[in-house]
């Protein structure tokens, strides 16, 4: 069942408890029981292995858990708020056939890395190093400081992610307002260490 189903059981003692994969709604109580992250998964070929880039992900169909579940709710507020135009190309509720999907074809999934830890075929994108470049109109780089939590909040759901470096670009409102400063050459710099 998703998780807004096993909530509603839970609120009206229909059930006495649930293991689901998120925080559940505030009104019910929670005990830890396993923790562990998202991956994501493609197979050992894919040419998602070779960039850190996460915009890239656009250019790949993404196989996703079905809406409603947990997974599904997390993975696409992520897409939503960093403005990633991801869509799933399948929706699933059975994890191994979103592995097989991705282990045939080039695609790929974001699932909880103790589902693939014996999987031979695929790869996790892992051990990453990442730059954040962020633009606002205002000229104060404390309104960038939530976006830049977003962005940690999503790492932590990465194997091995490393953040970097961070480029704030304030005071930027249009589009060619990037190239009055220093901006592009701070971003060419850090490019050439990677």
């Amino acid at each position: 069942n998703n998780l807004k189903e096993i909530e509603n059981q839970l609120l009206k003692n229909e059930i006495d408890f649930a293991l689901i994969e998120t925080l559940p709604l505030h009104q019910l109580h929670k005990i830890p029981f396993y923790k562990d992250e998202l991956v994501i998964i493609v197979n050992k070929k894919h040419p998602l292995l070779k960039t850190n880039n996460l915009k890239e992900l656009e250019n790949y169909d993404y196989y996703s858990r079905e809406k409603g579940s947990s997974i599904y709710e997390l993975v696409q507020s992520y897409f939503i708020s960093h403005k990633l135009d991801i869509h799933p190309s399948i929706e699933c509720v059975n994890p191994s056939s979103l592995i097989e999907l991705v282990r045939y074809n080039n695609g790929f999934t974001i699932l909880p890395s103790s589902l693939v830890k014996n999987e031979k075929e695929i790869a996790l994108i892992k051990n990453k190093d990442f730059y954040f470049i962020l633009t606002a109109a205002d000229g104060n780089k404390v309104s960038l400081i939530r976006t830049v939590e977003e962005f940690r909040g999503f790492l932590a759901c990465l194997s091995g992610a490393n953040e970097k470096d961070i480029i704030y670009g304030t005071g930027v409102w249009q589009k060619d307002d990037v190239n009055s400063t220093d901006l592009p050459q701070k971003a060419y710099e850090l490019g050439k260490n990677v």
